[in-house]
């Protein structure tokens, strides 16, 4: 069991957000020569349109499109914490024609919470983390605590009493609020919904009483989220040094980064190994939330 107060130094205690762990470095400037893209280029959003999630990628499609001189579209489709989006970018040509722009749910948290099913998380090509935001845990107005060792006092007297809000199963919502109830030895009742919006009414409402939400709220920040591009597996590296190159250089526009900080992003930009790495790194420490499985 942990004490309160460590617990509170190692999330970073609420009402202060904390800083960007990620350091921004650059992918490589001499990219091998190639011919892509040749074609449209299709960016699977595995989440409905309309989110921070769905919104960024749109945003850089534009601008990649402009720098190619190839119309680049964003194709929403969601579902099963974004495994159907997944899947079918892990299943498309390895050209770089189709890639899959996601937070982290697909590529890292899949390993622990489904069956492999259609695809494998490991095998896509990585190309880029191309932005950060931090989570927040919220709770409704009636809730009982006001910080985070309020927090774990009250659910350490009430077992199974405080309930959570998620949008769906084995994704960063739910699966950072895991890791505060393992960390913190607590427990508390998980509801997932179908999609944040209705989580997040139903937390209004009082139907529930804590949610994770991204940085933009005006509670607790505790944990940071990311969002990579990747290609299906057996891309060509050369075509993904040249997608995080371009996308690089995208990242680095000033409208660009002006509309990250409307949405309360940071802009990230990385080469295919660095990313790689950083998404080996994050598996191995999601696999510590243990016993968590999809329903």
């Amino acid at each position: 069991m942990i004490p309160p107060e460590k617990l509170v130094r190692n999330l970073a205690c609420i009402f202060f957000p904390v800083a960007s762990a990620l350091a921004l470095s650059t992918p490589a400037a001499s990219i091998a020569q190639t011919d892509f893209p040749t074609r449209t280029v299709k960016i699977v959003v595995p989440l409905p349109a309309g989110p921070v999630a769905d919104a960024i990628p749109r945003l850089l499609a534009g601008k990649l499109s402009e720098r190619w001189g190839q119309p680049v579209i964003v194709e929403n489709r969601p579902g099963a914490t974004m495994n159907i989006g997944a899947a079918v970018v892990s299943q498309a040509d390895p050209d770089g024609h189709t890639l899959l722009a996601t937070p982290s749910a697909p590529l890292v948290h899949r390993l622990d919470t489904a069956s492999r099913g259609a695809f494998d998380p490991s095998t896509f090509v990585p190309i880029s983390i191309f932005g950060e935001t931090t989570y927040v845990l919220v709770a409704n107005t009636a809730f009982p605590a006001s910080n985070t060792p309020e927090l774990i006092k009250y659910a350490r007297a009430n077992p199974g009493k405080a309930s959570y809000a998620s949008p769906g199963i084995g994704g960063a919502p739910h699966l950072v609020v895991e890791m505060l109830q393992q960390g913190a030895s607590i427990r508390l009742t998980h509801i997932p919904y179908k999609g944040l919006g209705l989580a997040m009414t139903d937390l209004l409402g009082g139907h529930v009483d804590l949610s994770a939400d991204i940085l933009g709220n005006t509670l607790r920040a505790f944990c940071t989220a990311w969002y990579a591009l990747v290609a299906p597996p057996h891309t060509s590296p050369r075509i993904a040094e040249k997608i995080a190159s371009d996308l690089a250089a995208v990242l680095r526009l000033p409208d660009v980064v002006r509309r990250f900080d409307d949405f309360m992003m940071v802009p990230l930009t990385m080469s295919p190994t660095e990313t790689a790495a950083y998404i080996e790194d994050e598996r191995r420490r999601w696999q510590e939330v243990s016993g968590v499985k999809a329903q």
